[in-house]
């Protein structure tokens, strides 16, 4: 455990700089578009809203305060349409269903009314993770060595516990902007749709510097120490040996190969 905790954080900063790098290139590729006057290019705009176009895909994801404030705010989302409509959407159905359910069980609960909203948003949280751990599933089924639901899913479903732990702890507030779109604000957006507001979500629930280094470690804990069993299982099934892009394609290779032309040919 003391080795692989080190390794899932290297790869966990691997996979996002990978990200980073292929999201910097498609922007290096289309931002000229909207460069262009508006009688040459359809996708023309104000050189005020380039930023606000072509935001970085993460936030300084080691600065996260909560594991609500990794996933929301400082972690990609470039596939949180998809896991709201296929998994959130359902999971508010199901856990508003089984809150219903509950309350016409127990006498007790019939007082509660935010029992439905409660089991409401257990089951959008819960419902998320759970497809983006199918996702993730899938990814290693796709290289021929099969699944593993416990390890991989089971990692996100946590996520996903997590943050419903935090909710009833009280902790929803640490790392939550204080203006979910401050237009006076000088931060820069993301790409998740949020804006860069560290300064704010700093201080927002912070008081003392203890306590933003307590939720730091909370943060940690729950987000890189469960990831060594999916990262063992995503080793022991070849997913980090694929080939993304093919050697004959690699612009990386191919400046190689000219130097060694250029350096060793005589």
């Amino acid at each position: 455990m003391i080795v692989a905790i080190p390794l899932t954080l290297l790869a966990g900063l691997s996979v996002m700089n990978i990200l980073a790098a292929g999201h910097y290139f498609l922007t290096l590729l289309a931002a000229p578009f909207v460069w262009l006057p508006p009688a040459i290019s359809r996708y023309s705009l104000p050189s005020s809203m380039l930023k606000k176009e072509w935001p970085p895909l993460f936030d300084g994801p080691l600065e996260a305060i909560s594991v609500r404030d990794f996933w929301s705010h400082r972690w990609h989302a470039l596939f949180r349409r998809t896991f709201l409509i296929n998994g959130g959407v359902p999971g508010l159905a199901v856990g508003g269903y089984l809150g219903g359910l509950i309350n016409s069980i127990f006498p007790l609960a019939r007082e509660n009314a935010s029992m439905r909203r409660t089991g409401m948003r257990f089951g959008g949280v819960i419902g998320v993770f759970f497809v983006s751990g199918v996702m993730h599933d899938l990814g290693a089924w796709g290289v021929g060595k099969g699944t593993e639901f416990r390890s991989i899913t089971g990692y996100f479903l946590l996520q996903g516990v997590a943050v419903v732990l935090e909710e009833a702890l009280g902790l929803t507030g640490v790392g939550k902007p204080k203006a979910k779109a401050d237009k006076a604000s000088n931060s820069e957006p993301t790409a998740n749709g949020n804006g860069v507001v560290t300064h704010e979500m700093e201080n927002y629930r912070s008081p003392s510097g203890l306590y933003h280094y307590f939720m730091g470690l909370w943060s940690f804990v729950w987000v890189v120490l469960p990831a060594t069993f999916m990262l063992d299982a995503w080793l022991r099934r070849g997913v980090t040996c694929v080939i993304i892009v093919p050697h004959s394609l690699s612009p990386a290779r191919a400046l190689i190969r000219v130097w060694n032309d250029f350096a060793y040919t005589s």
